[in-house]
């Protein structure tokens, strides 16, 4: 199953729908350009091989600044990343995990962590 396409952002109040331009048997990603803002999203999965242990799956959203001259200012990143280390993958607790971390993110954490609380 594959994530949908276009892949659709709620950013500043505004939805940003980003169309896929690329996939593989491992990821996909998707863009959009606004007039002062790109945006971009990529999808990973790094799977071990048959027998191994240890798996990735991480979804990263990449925003890129410009000025009203399409002069490049910054770029913003932000990942959320899941990873399993020592047997294989149970998907339901590390589901609980990421569930977890989502929700802890409220508002008032995410400015916490922006402004380096620790």
């Amino acid at each position: 199953m594959s994530f949908t396409d276009p892949m659709a952002f709620t950013y500043n109040a505004v939805v940003k729908n980003l169309a896929r331009v690329n996939q593989d048997a491992n990821g996909s990603d998707f863009f959009y350009d606004g007039t002062t803002e790109k945006f971009s999203a990529a999808v990973r999965h790094t799977i071990p091989p048959k027998g191994g242990i240890g798996e990735s799956h991480m979804l990263r959203l990449d925003v890129e600044y410009y000025d009203a001259n399409s002069l490049y200012l910054r770029k913003g990143s932000v990942w959320l990343a899941a990873k399993s280390y020592d047997s294989a993958q149970n998907s339901t607790t590390l589901g609980y995990s990421m569930a977890a971390l989502v929700s802890y993110l409220t508002s008032g954490n995410q400015t916490k962590l922006l402004a380096r609380e620790v």
